[in-house]
């Protein structure tokens, strides 16, 4: 999947543009839950690695953090089942390359993700890449034009580990409060990673 020409996101001049985090791993891996340390909204704007660019909506960027993502079909068209595995195929395309895919779901109009971009990637080409392909193959099979999502995604820096434990919980039970399967585990379009759900809460060991 090429990723396409991302739009301009316009810069608010008062947060320090993005700098290089010093490095914190181990053999491989965080050598803290870096990307669940407790925050709020003042300790962000006051990191001065963050970066925040807005259009309609505020979008943050820090490295090491997980994102609560969600995107929205274009007049809430409505996927069909193959389509929504091409979508989920495309939200897990960049995974282990240029994200960590923690959890992600494609519900009839909208998808809901837990991402976490690798150091020096953003967030914000990738989630292009995933809609402009998804939007691509969507469209063929359906024979259909047009737009297929909404131009803009929310997305959200995951503030520390109860927020995160939220999130989880609700894009995995999404689907069962929508009467659409009887469990979580019932639903197709469901991804889960449960290694990195269990590194981000508890630690990661070592690797070589």
């Amino acid at each position: 999947m090429a990723a396409e020409k991302d739009k301009v996101h316009k810069p608010i001049s008062s947060v320090g543009k993005l700098r290089k985090k010093p490095d914190t791993s181990v053999g491989g891996q965080a050598s803290s839950l870096r990307n669940l340390e407790a925050t709020d909204t003042l300790s962000l704007l006051n990191n001065p690695y963050l970066k925040a660019t807005h259009r309609d909506f505020p979008h943050w960027q820090l490295e090491g953090r997980v994102y609560f993502v969600t995107f929205s079909a274009y007049d809430r068209i409505i996927f069909p089942d193959a389509q929504r595995k091409t979508i989920l195929d495309a939200v897990k395309h960049w995974n282990r390359t240029r994200i960590k895919l923690h959890q992600a779901v494609v519900m009839p109009d909208h998808v809901h993700a837990l991402i976490e971009p690798k150091d020096g990637e953003n967030l914000f080409k990738v989630l292009h890449s995933v809609k402009s392909f998804s939007a691509n193959k969507v469209n063929k099979a359906l024979g259909r034009s047009g737009h297929l999502w909404q131009p803009e995604s929310f997305d959200r820096i995951v503030r520390n580990r109860e927020d995160y434990l939220q999130k989880w919980d609700y894009i995995r039970n999404n689907p069962v409060k929508e009467k659409l399967c009887a469990t979580p585990e019932d639903y197709r379009w469901l991804y889960e990673d449960i290694v990195l759900f269990k590194c981000s809460l508890e630690g990661c060991p070592p690797t070589e």
